[in-house]
């Protein structure tokens, strides 16, 4: 009996993992990095160079905070990659793909 149950419970748990959409891995990016770049580009400012960070800060702790499809996350982590690594620009990136795949009925 105990084995009968234990073997149900693994096969529901099972299911509901393969069931499940699949969630692509959040790209890792050097904010501060990054940041730094953006600062540099109009003189070194340093409230350019705060607010960045906090962007950055913000448009990945939103991206963690949902699920994206593995697809659309390859395409704009390679997107985002481009510009130096930038979690703002990727969580654009994300939104505008969402946008055009439901455009599509996909």
């Amino acid at each position: 009996m105990r084995t009968t149950a234990l073997l149900s419970i693994l096969a529901l748990a099972l299911f509901a993992a393969l069931s499940a959409p699949a969630l692509a891995d959040m790209p890792q990016f050097d904010t501060s990095k990054y940041c730094q770049g953006v600062s540099q580009v109009v003189g070194g400012s340093y409230a350019i160079e705060a607010s960045c960070v906090d962007m950055e800060n913000e448009a990945r702790a939103k991206i963690e905070g949902g699920e994206v499809e593995p697809k659309i996350m390859a395409y704009c982590a390679n997107v985002a990659s481009v510009s130096g690594g930038s979690y703002s620009i990727l969580q654009s990136c994300i939104e505008m793909e969402n946008e055009a795949k439901g455009a599509l009925g996909k």
